[in-house]
């Protein structure tokens, strides 16, 4: 528990978040509203001019509830709406700012926009003051809409994988709906089904419907699901890493430019389409080398 000081103290740091509209978390329309720590209001002195504090938005959870069945039984080449916007950025670590100054009242506030992940944001923020005094606070900030769409995809498919894709829709709202659910078509899998599903709600209900498919292409593909609803719409786009179905042969070269280095390989006539990587990496010394691994040790947090 906080002391009474360090309450008074942490009511210096003010962040201000940007909130989407409430037809979902990620819509164009935005609003900005004042976030402050729990018992934030009341009494107390503010930080000196010149505190500095820092502050962390991390994911929490995903949207809530499980559900299992299927939809009706409707097939056809799946048409998504271009007017429907897809949701796509779904960081771990949403926010970070290792020192946020104050005003001379020991006030400071950001914006920033919300990712599209429905979940329960946790943030962390800490403080410090002129005279030494420290405290913290972790709070939630929750994105929420009563309609949406997930996909349970796994880490990773192998070339010619087949599955059945668990995409689940949850209705939050207080009247019960009918949904149809589309797969957009794209070409680095085989659909093994039809493209379009039809299923009926109830208020509060969450359940699943399944695509199967088959994999082609490899490489990082994408994976966009429509949900059109008869109040609210939705779609998701998350995106899965097609292994190569081979052996994996790798081998590597260096040397240094003086004048001239050469590698050669040589590409089998029966190689996988698409699954062949080449990186030419150029440093000016061994000290950029070490320089390169300290940077990517420092890049934390980043999701």
């Amino acid at each position: 528990m906080h002391s009474s000081s360090t309450r008074a103290l942490l009511l210096g740091v003010l962040l201000a978040l940007i909130f989407w509209s409430a037809d979902g978390c990620g819509g164009d329309s935005k609003r900005s509203v004042l976030y402050s720590p729990a018992g934030g209001g009341g009494g107390g002195t503010n930080m000196g001019g010149g505190g500095t504090g820092g502050a962390t938005m991390t994911a929490a959870g995903t949207g809530t509830g499980t559900g299992t069945g299927t939809g009706g039984g409707d097939t056809g080449s799946g048409s998504p709406d271009p007017n429907v916007r897809v949701r796509t950025w779904f960081p771990e670590t949403l926010f970070n700012e290792p020192s946020l100054i104050t005003d001379a009242g020991g006030h400071a506030s950001i914006s920033l926009d919300m990712a599209d992940s429905i979940t329960d944001w946790r943030l962390t923020a800490m403080a410090s003051a002129l005279d030494g005094r420290l405290g913290s606070v972790t709070d939630a900030v929750r994105c929420f809409q009563e309609f949406f769409v997930d996909i349970n995809l796994p880490i990773q498919l192998t070339q010619n994988d087949e599955m059945h894709v668990p995409c689940v829709i949850y209705n939050y709202l207080p009247t019960a709906q009918q949904v149809q659910v589309v797969l957009s078509n794209s070409a680095w899998f085989t659909p093994l089904g039809g493209l379009t599903q039809t299923l009926d709600l109830t208020p509060n209900e969450v359940r699943a419907v399944y695509f199967p498919i088959r994999a082609e292409d490899v490489g990082t593909q994408a994976f966009t699901v429509y949900a059109y609803g008869q109040t609210m719409n939705d779609a998701i786009s998350r995106t899965i890493r097609v292994l190569p179905d081979g052996e994996p042969v790798a081998g590597s070269a260096s040397g240094s430019m003086n004048p001239e280095v050469a590698a050669d390989w040589t590409i089998p006539v029966d190689h996988i389409v698409g699954a062949d990587d080449c990186y030419v990496k150029l440093y000016s010394g061994y000290v950029t080398q070490v320089v390169e691994g300290i940077e990517s040790l420092l890049g934390c947090p980043h999701g």
